[in-house]
């Protein structure tokens, strides 16, 4: 689950830079794993439009975007 997840990483997260600098690493594998959908995956367009809403709408840096506050008083906590 997404809050196991964020537990996880402030776990091993010494700071707020840090944490930052792992949820890049997280898009950073996004963009490679996107890279590499194979080539009958990116031929339907249906399936193609569906990943990018999400990505683009629902996906990673929207969803991390709004746990930011949350993310910033768990670290202040963990200290």
């Amino acid at each position: 689950s997404n809050d196991l997840w964020m537990h996880a990483a402030i776990a091993n997260a010494y700071s707020l830079d840090e944490l930052i600098a792992e949820l890049k690493r997280w898009g950073a594998i996004t963009i490679e794993a996107l890279k590499a959908l194979p080539d009958d995956f990116v031929a339907d367009k249906r399936r193609v439009t569906v990943l990018a809403t999400y990505v683009a709408e629902q996906g990673f840096a929207l969803h991390t975007h709004s746990h930011l506050n949350q993310v910033k008083a768990a670290l202040e906590t963990e200290k």
